[in-house]
């Protein structure tokens, strides 16, 4: 087992902090070599000394320093000075390499580089993410030099502006254009600086267009040619502010001096500018003419529109993949032209009920004041499919028409149709027919027309009006719903359809009404049947229609039919009753049909019919027997609560078919339900009126008790319940209360209710159970008591029968006005649970802010005691502040198993406060700082990571806990200036604990005025181990090397190690088996008692010789023999076996400094009588002989003895130690130890001899 033991003394030299390196030596030689800004939002654009920019844009700036062959010291600094207009505002620094540090410091725009280490030649590159920012009010031209080794300026165009810039020109209008409807000519625009963004126009990227060829509004056939003039407008140049205001003189430009106009086809052309320039170009004025050959109208005088544009765009380069600027010219001019035929504008009409597809046509005819003559017949039709019919009404009107000189239609006065006849066939197609003298005059028609049920919706349609050789066009939509509908309403009361019908929405006459019952309708139920109609016009009187005067009924078991006995061109409303046949209802769709077809006979009187289907919707439970569960709490309603618990009162309707049912069995499933919450408490009840939609109507009768036979069997289980009923011939309703399982959660949930009985299909309806509450919080914000230029935030959410809140809560705190202007200060939140015990910051964490709201998120599910939480904001400006919020969601799986947000009801606060930032900087404001704390190496001042630390303020309160990045840095964020105690909790890996740190810690200050910076020292474990070893130095097998630790530099006596110590008290202590040889500092420095611990790791050796062992019993007693005149021979008498023992400690492995016979191999074991046997008086037996019998020898022991065992070495096994061998056995009579007693001369008495063993090593 390696053990490890820590020193914590600690030499002199290592308990020296990291220093700064000072500067020592300017270096003179320029080795600022060169410089390069690049755009990264444009696409990392490199920008040429001279180059246009938009001002305050964020550039990266790469500068280049370089030397060779020079002598440069550790300290040797070099200086440059930036230029302005560049935008950081803190100190910037850190390494460019192991060799050279940079500092750049915002106050005096110096770029300092200093020497950490001796350097002959380098190369560094040092990037400077910044923004470039004038003052908006200075001339658009700056400049920005560098002092490079060779000088290096760049001459900035900066902008502000960037979008889009417009222009429209002078307008065409009646005053000005009497004589001339259809202008040839026009132009003069207001003025325009193109080249706003002042990129360089030498680069052949300033494009014109302009629209060839337009379209008049209104028209669909033919075009207008434009043409600009470019050498028409007039070019001007002048310099401007970086906000674009024009400062200076103007200059104009001149076509063919200053630039050239390159045509690039008949609607663009370049403008080449012959130099560099990036100065604002204004355009203005220009002359544009207009060409009408290829403009074919086909309105009747209407007045068309055109917008004529010219762009000039500026590229990024020749080629047209990105565009940079636009300003576009607007020129706008009118065109008119008389035509025979006319529509006007088609709508719908003061007169049309709403939901009348029916609109009123205007249609001017011979408007050039042509011969019109008696008969001639005209066409309106709708494109695609016809479908139009006219209404016949005295509310359609003629009139006679003119023009005025701009082509308007001036009506005349209006009179019902008596010149025209106007039909509609069965195909669709309004037919108008001339019945008036010859003549030239102009007409005007209003008809009111509609569309037939041939046609579906959308009914987006264009008309076309036709005749006598002419055509025109005009689009209209119709509105409303289908001339003949029918529907059906099923009552749950009484177990009835009602069916209304309104049929002929077209007016046009009726012939007979015809109606077929469908699946579903139960023959011979037709009852209440009431006929009512309506004359055409909003305000056409209404009658209810008398069987027998006005129509006459026919009907079957399941049609009828009305016959109308008087002229009817109304619209009708048909209603009824009719009952409801369960087992003919579509089950797919679970509803009832009835089809009902009016027969029409159209102006024309051609008859055609129009099958109108209507449908009622059945309850899907009355055909399936489906139970199913309302709930109290609908979505939108406010979940009500039971001792502070949220509830949701249910009742389950079971068997509402009144079926005779058996083994009825339901499962209710849920997910996240309690249906303990009121003591599990069900009530069971017949049904007093049925609603399958409202809770509050589903109304229960007599309660049944438990001793019914309609009373159920309910259990609850996990995440279910169980209905059970034996027999059931009538509905009944279960009522019972489901609660949340936590309080907080507000997830409506989806409970699926599973029904099987012998009688029935089994049917899987689902069900919704809503919980919708308000999350228990409150959130002020105010300006702080302490500081003026703060606003100080309170969060607290009520605990609730120790339901914990819901981990991803999102909290919409506040939406802070004006916007962006506020920062949240992380390092002064407070966190704790109602009760004011403190929680980690980390429970929570802030979102947002900027220009969208501050939000917080819960991060624990554990938070089960409520919370507060205090929150710091501080702000850009003084001034009123507004806030507002409330709203909050919480994350959850919803029923497909996606995730999904849950929001609780409106929790809605707001408010103002005060922010006074006058005296930033000084007494009655917060001022924030932030320090940064390294960590380094006590030797090697390099920065070491990992150690943690808590930061506590005055009063003691844990205000955060951190740890060391990558760069051994721990920065604390926007801390407020003052003391705090910092207390180590952890050491970075692998080093000590600084002691000025350790518990209890130590003071830290923060400085308003000065650099923030604390460096702590670590000292790294160093380490020794210790081996035990045989001579040549290989590790002895049964003991682990020992580890001592301890800080590097620090001297310790190896031998007082506790477990160096131990090991040597028991390698002593088995003398027998290791001889000590010596110790081996290797290379630690020192001596034993007193080594140094070197700065990573280092071995010394304690080594030893193995030793051999042997153990023999101590007494090899023989049997008793006798006084006797013949040889006798003794067998071992001894009560146990005679077993010797070797322990074999030698190394396992060969070795060149180990001796051959040190090395673990054969073993031989000899032994030879060295006494003879004697008595207690000396008296010495006489030619006795100890024998050792081995099974097939005899080996004589007397003398030199002999071999008793040869074991030779397991292959398999030569890290064996202990060896047993058993030589003789009491049982045994052919193997062991033998006595030979001489036959005389052998006196009565006890005998002792003496066997020495020899133990023969083998390698």
């Amino acid at each position: 087992m390696i053990g490890f033991i820590l020193v914590t003394s600690l030499s002199a030299k290592n308990k020296l902090q990291a220093q700064e390196i000072k500067a020592t030596r300017a270096i003179t030689d320029n080795i600022f070599q060169s410089v390069k800004i690049i755009v990264p939002v444009e696409k990392n654009r490199v920008l040429e000394q001279e180059d246009y920019l938009k001002n305050n844009s964020e550039v990266k700036v790469t500068m280049n320093f370089k030397f060779t062959n020079k002598d440069y010291k550790v300290g040797d600094t070099f200086e440059t000075t930036l230029p302005e207009g560049f935008t950081y505002t803190t100190v910037i620094e850190g390494n460019l390499s192991d060799t050279a540090a940079y500092r750049i410091d915002p106050a005096t725009r110096k770029v300092t580089l200093t020497m950490i280490k001796d350097v002959q030649s380098a190369e560094y590159n040092l990037d400077l993410t910044t923004r470039i920012n004038f003052d908006a009010s200075l001339n658009s031209k700056q400049q920005m030099p560098f002092e490079t080794k060779t000088p290096i300026t760049y001459i900035l165009h900066l902008y502000v502006d960037d979008s889009t810039k417009y222009v429209y020109g002078k307008t065409f209008d009646t005053e000005d254009n009497q004589v001339s409807l259809m202008p040839n000519w026009g132009g003069e625009f207001d003025k325009m600086n193109i080249n706003y963004k002042h990129i360089d126009l030498s680069k052949n990227n300033l494009q014109v267009e302009w629209s060839k060829k337009m379209i008049p509004s209104y028209w669909t056939d033919g075009y207008v040619t434009s043409t600009h003039d470019l050498s028409s407008y007039k070019y001007y140049t002048y310099e401007t502010t970086i906000n674009g205001d024009p400062i200076g003189e103007k200059k104009e430009l001149k076509l063919g001096t200053d630039f050239t106009v390159v045509p690039l086809s008949d609607s663009t052309a370049r403008l080449k500018f012959k130099e560099r320039f990036h100065e604002a170009l204004e355009v203005s004025e220009g002359k544009m003419s207009f060409d009408y050959s290829d403009f074919n109208p086909i309105s009747n005088g209407r007045t068309g529109s055109i917008s004529s544009p010219i762009s000039f765009w500026i590229y990024s380069g020749e080629t047209t993949t990105d565009f940079l600027s636009l300003g576009r010219f607007y020129l706008s001019f009118r065109v008119v032209e008389l035509g025979y035929l006319g529509l006007g504008t088609i709508t719908i009409d003061t007169n049309v009920k709403d939901n009348e597809p029916i609109v009123k046509t205007p249609i001017y005819i011979n408007g050039t004041n042509q011969q019109l003559k008696k008969g001639d017949t005209f066409t309106l039709t709708n494109e695609g499919d016809p479908a139009l019919v006219a209404i016949d009404t005295n509310l359609a009107q003629e009139y006679k028409v003119s023009f005025n000189a701009n082509g308007s239609v001036v009506e005349g006065t209006k009179n019902t149709i008596s010149n025209w006849k106007i039909t509609s066939g069965a195909y669709g197609e309004v037919t108008l027919t001339y019945l008036g003298e010859d003549t030239t005059d102009a007409f005007g028609l209003d008809l009111y027309i509609g569309i037939d049920g041939t046609v579906t919706a959308p009914y987006n349609k264009r008309f076309i009006l036709s005749g006598n050789g002419y055509q025109t066009s005009g689009a209209t939509t119709f509105k409303g719903q289908d001339n003949n509908v029918k529907s059906g309403t099923f009552s749950e009361d009484n177990n009835v359809i009602t069916w209304t019908a309104t049929l002929n929405a077209l007016y046009q006459k009726v012939v007979k009404v015809t109606d077929n019952f469908g699946e579903g309708v139960k023959a011979g139920t037709l009852k209440n049947l009431k006929v009512t109609s309506v004359a055409f016009g909003r305000n056409g009187a209404k009658k209810e229609l008398v069987e027998g005067t006005d129509y006459e009924l026919i009907k079957t078991s399941d049609t009828f039919e009305l016959k109308f006995l008087k002229e009817t061109k109304e619209k009708l409303t048909i209603s009824y009753e009719t009952g409801v046949d369960l087992a003919t209802v579509d089950t797919k769709y679970s509803r009832a049909t009835n089809t009902i077809t009016p027969t029409l006979s159209f102006i024309s009187s051609v008859e055609k019919d129009f099958p109108t289907t209507g449908y009622a919707y059945v309850p899907s439970y009355l055909i399936t027997n489906s139970p199913f569960m309302l709930s109290k709490n609908s979505s939108s309603s406010t979940t009500e609560l039971v001792n502070g618990q949220p509830v949701n009162q249910i009742k389950l309707l079971i068997n509402p078919g009144s079926a005779e049912i058996n083994n009825n069995e339901i499962i209710i499933n849920h997910k996240s339900l309690d249906v303990t919450v009121l003591k599990q408490a069900f009530t069971v009840n017949t049904v007093k009126q049925f609603s399958s939609t409202e809770y509050s109507k589903l109304l229960p009768g007599e309660e049944i008790t438990s001793t019914s036979e309609d009373y159920p069997d309910i259990t609850i289980e996990d995440n279910q319940i169980r209905v059970k009923n034996k027999k059931m011939k009538r509905p009944i309703m279960v009522s019972f209360t489901f609660g949340k399982n936590n309080y907080y959660n507000v997830v409506g949930d989806v409970v699926k209710i599973s029904q099987t009985s012998d009688n029935f299909q089994a049917v899987n309806p689902t069900a919704w159970v809503y919980f919708n509450n308000r999350l228990p919080a409150s959130f002020t914000l105010a300006t702080s008591q302490t500081y003026a230029n703060i606003a100080e935030g309170t969060l607290k959410i009520e605990k609730n029968n120790g339901s914990a809140l819901i981990k991803g809560t999102e909290i919409d705190l506040a939406t802070i006005t004006p916007a962006n202007d506020s920062k949240e200060l992380a390092s002064l939140r407070e966190v704790t649970d109602r009760d004011g015990n403190p929680l980690p910051k980390s429970v929570i964490s802030m979102v947002g802010g900027g220009y969208s709201a501050w939000k917080l998120m819960i991060n624990d599910d554990q938070l089960k005691n409520g919370l507060i939480v205090k929150l710091t904001w501080n702000f850009n400006t003084s001034g009123t502040k507004n806030y507002s919020g409330g709203s909050a969601t919480h994350p959850y799986i919803n029923y497909n198993n996606s995730n999904s947000k849950q929001g609780y009801m409106s929790n809605a606060w707001s408010g103002k406060f005060d922010i006074d930032n006058s005296g930033a900087g000084g007494g009655g404001n917060l001022i924030l700082k932030d320090m940064t704390i390294t960590m380094v190496d006590s030797v090697t001042n390099k920065p070491v990571s990992g150690a943690t630390y808590e930061v506590l303020d005055k009063e003691g309160k844990l205000k955060d806990t951190v740890t060391a990045n990558a760069n051994g840095q721990i920065i604390l964020k926007e801390y407020v200036v003052t003391d705090y105690l910092l207390k180590e909790i952890k050491a970075p890996d692998g080093y000590l604990p600084n002691d000025d740190y350790s518990d209890p810690g130590k003071v830290i200050s923060l400085s308003a005025t000065e650099e923030n910076k604390l460096t702590i020292p670590y000292v790294k474990k160093g380490q020794i181990i210790v081996h035990f070893t045989y001579q040549d130095g290989t590790d002895i097998e049964t003991v682990e090397p020992i580890t001592v630790a301890a800080g590097n530099g620090t001297t310790i006596n190896l031998k007082e190690q506790k477990e160096v110590k131990e090991q040597l008290a028991k390698m002593n202590d088995e003398s027998a088996d290791y001889r000590f040889i010596t110790f081996d500092q290797g290379k630690i420095e020192g001596t034993e008692e007193a080594a140094i611990i070197p700065y990573d790791s280092g071995t010394v050796y304690y080594k030893y010789e193995g030793l051999l062992a042997l153990t023999v019993p101590k007494l090899l007693t023989f049997e008793t023999g006798f006084v006797s005149p013949f040889e006798q021979v003794l067998s071992y008498d001894n009560a146990d076996d005679f077993e010797v023992a070797l322990r074999d400690n030698r190394q396992i492995t060969p070795s060149a400094a180990t001796n051959t016979g040190k090395i673990r191999g054969n073993i031989r074991l000899n032994a030879f009588l060295s006494k003879e046997f004697t008595t207690t008086g000396n008296k010495v037996l006489k030619d006795a002989r100890l024998i050792y019998q081995n099974g097939t020898d005899s080996v004589i022991l007397n003398g030199t003895g002999g071999e008793l065992v040869n074991n030779k070495q397991n292959a398999d096994d030569k890290a064996k130690k202990n060896f047993n061998f058993i030589l003789d056995t009491v049982e045994n009579e052919s193997q062991g130890f033998k006595l030979e007693v001489p036959a005389k001369g052998t006196l009565a008495d006890e005998y002792t001899g003496e066997v020495t063993w020899e133990i023969i090593q083998e390698p």
